[in-house]
């Protein structure tokens, strides 16, 4: 799940992968964070006087792609000086780009983030790798919040999608549900789609509501953002061929 700093609501984020045969593949995250340009358009509006360069900044009509390798290369010496942990995060995003739509008077704004896979295993903690690129696109050489660690499986037989729940103290966890209820407030309304593509037809499936295309080669789910940030393992599931 990819979670953006920002109040999201009424946004919507799909979650796409398409495996080939040979079981290399594209993994993709469609953000349509349209309805957050809308809300910082208004502060604009509605704090006259303040320095609101930075919104203003943020509303800037872009259409670009932005292409991680050359950033990583231009940033190379501020990258350098993070600590190891984040610096191997951003470059582990060499060869993934973004694209970026934003349009203030159209009130649209769509992040598209790519990456090509040799084995769905690389996929594993591609949500928080998708983060990290909208804020290294937006400048920052700093890491998002890790949100979560999600892994995939997949084989002639089966498709699996596990969400690693990590240990807590009871201070921790205490922390954490507060939080959880924060974010739910500011994300009511927002939706968070998954669209799987297989080369092979569905025979079963552990998804709760799932549907399908025609040759039952793709499996579509759809949840309030909400709903999985009270209960992430409603994204684990298993598909069998």
């Amino acid at each position: 799940m990819v979670i953006i700093g920002a109040i999201l609501t009424s946004c919507t984020f799909t979650e796409k992968i398409y495996i080939e045969e040979n079981g290399s593949g594209l993994y993709q995250v469609d953000m349509d964070l349209s309805q957050m340009l809308a809300f910082a358009g208004s502060l604009t509006k509605s704090e006259e006087g303040k320095d609101d360069s930075v919104i203003e900044k943020a509303l800037e009509k872009t259409d670009t792609t932005f292409y991680f390798g050359q950033i990583l290369e231009q940033k190379k010496d501020s990258i350098s000086k993070l600590p190891l942990e984040q610096r191997l995060m951003l470059e582990s995003l060499k060869d993934s780009r973004l694209k970026m739509i934003i349009d203030e008077k159209e009130s649209k704004f769509i992040a598209n983030f790519y990456t090509d896979f040799k084995d769905i295993s690389e996929a594993k903690d591609m949500q928080n790798k998708a983060s990290n690129a909208l804020a290294l696109a937006s400048n920052k050489e700093g890491l998002a919040s890790k949100t979560v660690d999600v892994s995939y499986v997949y084989t002639d037989k089966i498709f699996q999608r596990t969400i690693s729940t990590e240990k807590r103290t009871k201070k921790e966890q205490q922390e954490y549900d507060k939080n959880i209820e924060e974010m739910s407030m500011f994300l009511m309304g927002s939706t968070y789609n998954l669209e799987y593509h297989f080369p092979k037809p569905i025979k079963t499936t552990t998804a709760k509501d799932a549907t399908f295309s025609s040759d039952r080669k793709t499996i579509y789910l759809s949840f309030s953002m909400d709903e999985i940030i009270k209960n992430e393992s409603l994204l684990n599931f298993e598909v069998k061929f």
